[in-house]
């Protein structure tokens, strides 16, 4: 595992290392996705990286043998499964990743991006933000690049960026937009115990405006011609 860095937490409860908690329950995500779909009558099977590294995820004629993977805040992902995962989902499988999966190497060291971040469009800007006892500290940047949506006509809809600043038991978030029709601006903040709050305003440009503004109006209040509010608390 690899040595703790200067922002790691430590101390009394902590291993030392990157991975410093001492006893994180991760069973019981994929435990309750199992129960899930135990209870739904809907069948699965569980895939080791050994599977994924030998190619399993593919039949003999190349098609997919699962029509949908599932990984829950499995961090760790071996550098020879990316290309396994990146080509069962090419010849038509579905990926569906959840919470930090595949944001380690196998040592414990984070690799300072999704391990699909092209792939997903979503990038980590920084990497110096951590979570534990005392709240979140640091901070980090989120892009999401060329970000679209099954509801919406127009795709891109536009590339964004969220920052996080984590000041211990409260922090705040900032959301911006780089380019495109759909121009978000928000902030936001959290305290340990209440719930996030968040403001966004999206404004659309006359041209893309009879397109987007339906979907705008279903998620968010109008506040004039293009301009939306939406609040999340």
């Amino acid at each position: 595992m690899t040595v703790a860095n200067p922002t790691t937490p430590s101390g009394a409860g902590t291993t030392g290392f990157e991975w410093w908690p001492t006893n994180w329950h991760y069973f019981v995500m994929p435990e309750s996705l199992k129960e899930a779909l135990k209870s739904d009558g809907t069948a699965y099977e569980v895939v080791s990286d050994g599977d994924i590294s030998s190619g399993r995820l593919l039949d003999t004629n190349g098609q997919p043998r699962y029509p949908i993977l599932i990984s829950l805040a499995s961090e760790a992902v071996r550098d020879d499964e990316i290309g396994a995962l990146t080509n069962y989902v090419a010849a038509g499988g579905t990926l569906l990743v959840g919470s930090s999966a595949f944001t380690r190497q196998t040592n414990g060291l984070g690799r300072g991006d999704f391990a699909f971040a092209n792939e997903m469009g979503l990038h980590m800007g920084t990497t110096n933000l951590t979570v534990g006892r005392d709240g979140m500290l640091g901070n980090d940047a989120l892009q999401w690049r060329a970000a679209g949506s099954a509801f919406s006509p127009v795709s891109p809809l536009g590339s964004y960026e969220l920052r996080l600043d984590g000041q211990g038991k409260a922090g705040l978030a900032a959301l911006s937009t780089s380019q495109g029709p759909l121009q978000l601006d928000g902030s936001g903040s959290w305290t340990t115990g209440r719930n996030p709050e968040f403001q966004v305003t999206a404004r659309v440009p006359p041209p893309y405006r009879e397109q987007l503004s339906p979907l705008l109006r279903l998620i968010s209040v109008q506040r004039d011609e293009g301009t939306f509010d939406l609040q999340l608390k």
